[in-house]
């Protein structure tokens, strides 16, 4: 039962609250661009693509796994859109959002709008434009490895590059590690398995107890461990 005092102390009360209601600061609404770009739509499909293969982060974006690959939206891009080349050997996306590519005619960088290429003509030490494998280095930059010309580093514009003339056993490596201490794990064909630490190089071949020279792959396990992929010599692990 409402009495008339009661219904002054509510009267007054919603009177305090509204007081209190005009004294917060108003909110701005920032008006919604409507109509996104189709440019910037080609770019979210393609950042679907790339965590759909693994490489972004599945908690942030993911493809509906109920439908059929080919329910999915398909953007393409080539030399036509700004590709110094139509061979992609190796894509990763770096901690901050860029794309990376390794093709066969240089590094390409993109930001979803535009190609940006990094090759021996504009960047002096790279060591080839024919990539094998591209890796983020833990303190910045790029690891990039190539078909020919050993492997280097990718950071602030400028490149470095290191290959037989470094101790490097075969200047084809097809892969590239880096371990949590730093240590740098090479794959190399015909040369086995090499490791780079502090600008020292030694390797493990055939002679020593690997089943192929033909390292294809390496991965570092959460105990340090590193695991050796090879062609015709199926996996081998290195641990302490």
């Amino acid at each position: 039962m409402i009495t008339p005092g009661s219904r002054t102390m509510a009267v007054s009360a919603r009177s305090e609250r509204r007081k209190g209601f005009e004294t917060c600061p108003r909110i701005r609404r920032t008006p919604v661009n409507p109509a996104p770009s189709r440019q910037w739509l080609r770019w979210l499909a393609f950042v679907h693509c790339v965590g759909f293969a693994g490489l972004a982060p599945a908690t942030t974006y993911a493809l509906d796994p109920d439908k059929e690959l080919s329910q999915y939206v398909l953007s393409k891009w080539s030399t036509e859109d700004g590709l110094p080349q139509n061979s992609g050997e190796s894509v990763l996306v770096d901690p901050t959002g860029y794309l990376w590519l390794g093709t066969l005619g240089g590094i390409v960088r993109f930001d979803g709008a535009r190609f940006v290429t990094f090759d021996r003509a504009r960047v002096p030490g790279l060591a080839s434009d024919t990539l094998t494998k591209l890796r983020v280095a833990r303190k910045g930059g790029l690891w990039y490895a190539t078909y020919g010309s050993g492997f280097g580093q990718l950071v602030d514009g400028g490149a470095s590059s290191y290959g037989r003339a470094h101790g490097v056993p075969s200047d084809i490596v097809q892969d590239i590690a880096e371990a949590e201490d730093g240590t740098l794990w090479l794959a190399t064909y015909g040369g086995g398995l090499a490791r780079w630490y502090h600008e020292r190089i030694d390797a493990l071949g055939t002679e020593d107890g690997l089943p192929s020279a033909i390292v294809t792959a390496i991965a570092e396990d959460r105990e340090g461990d590193i695991w050796i992929g090879m062609r015709g010599g199926g996996v081998a692990r290195l641990r302490d």
